[in-house]
């Protein structure tokens, strides 16, 4: 019997990738696997998948499982199959758990730090603090308070409990944190930040990054040519600051600002908390000024104010 791997994979809105049409609950074939040529393609890293698909194209995200013949990217968690059923398909809190519960299975009975490439770190208990240095490096942690960083390529860091943080550096690096109040941030190319609870906060820098936040009053924000900062829940706020970026609010009462030449795209609910309107609109210093936060009201852009 051939090696089963669960995976993740990103598709357009139509559920369609590389001009293949894909059902949920269905498992579909190819002759061939060579990674990034041939086969169908998934990431075993579930924030990976947002190198390839950023948030800004909208989209959807499934659990899958690989088989038959299998080839794996010489660098990062991309693979490629002859063999590949649709399991399931997730949010973006859905595919923030799966990055955390990947971290940390990675890093149980781990040493608080280690260093070198492919080391594993991992640490529990309030104010428990991990860390790693290398290329393909995890830290995880678990408990309020807690702290996870990792630095090198390739890199990823997870932490949960109240007011966790968790950071990366490193190009194709990975951040996820989850609980109130929790923060995750990554710089590098490629980057990738993550959280979910009340009040968190997620943070990129580097080109064609990705920070995504879900959670009442939560944050995202990026810094970098063509990133992407999206967040999800009432009262949200998200921020662009680089070249053709974009910044994402899907929640009521959520705000959006960006530099010049970024867009916005904004949602307005009713009091019953149905979507009336979602709407996008260039930065374009006149009629949307840069830097300036907006929301939608009555299906029409306002200034946003306190």
């Amino acid at each position: 019997m051939s090696e089963k791997i669960i995976a993740y994979k990103a598709m357009n809105p139509d559920m369609t990738c590389r001009g293949k049409k894909y059902e949920t609950g269905k498992t579909y074939f190819e002759d061939k696997a060579d990674c990034c040529n041939a086969g169908m393609h998934a990431c075993e890293n579930p924030f990976e998948v947002l190198s390839y698909y950023p948030m800004r194209d909208n989209p959807r995200f499934f659990e899958v499982e690989c088989g038959g013949e299998i080839s794996k990217s010489d660098e990062g968690s991309k693979l490629a199959c002859t063999e590949l059923t649709v399991k399931g398909e997730l949010n973006f809190a859905g595919m923030l758990k799966a990055t955390l519960d990947a971290v940390f299975r990675r890093v149980k009975d781990k040493e608080p730090f280690s260093s070198g490439d492919y080391s594993t770190a991992g640490t529990s208990g309030y104010y428990s603090t991990a860390g790693t240095s290398g290329d393909y490096s995890t830290a995880g942690t678990s408990g309020y308070y807690s702290t996870a960083g990792s630095s090198g390529n390739y890199s990823t860091a997870g932490s949960s409990g109240y007011c966790s943080t968790a950071g990366t550096s490193g190009n194709y690096s990975t951040a996820g944190s989850s609980g109130y109040c929790s923060t995750a941030g990554s710089s590098g190319y490629c980057s990738t930040a993550g959280t979910s609870g009340d009040y968190s906060t997620a943070g990129t820098s580097g080109n064609y990054s990705t920070a995504g936040t879900s959670g009442y009053y939560s944050t995202a924000g990026t810094s970098g040519y063509y990133s992407t900062a999206a967040a999800t829940g009432a009262y949200c706020s998200a921020k662009a600051d680089g070249k053709d970026s974009i910044a994402v609010v899907n929640g009521a009462c959520g705000k959006a600002c960006g530099a010049l030449g970024c867009y916005i795209v904004l949602t307005e609910y009713d009091d019953d908390g149905h979507m009336i309107c979602a709407k996008m609109a260039r930065v374009d210093g006149s009629a949307i000024r840069e830097k300036v936060y907006y929301t939608l009201k009555n299906g029409e852009f306002v200034e946003w104010k306190p």
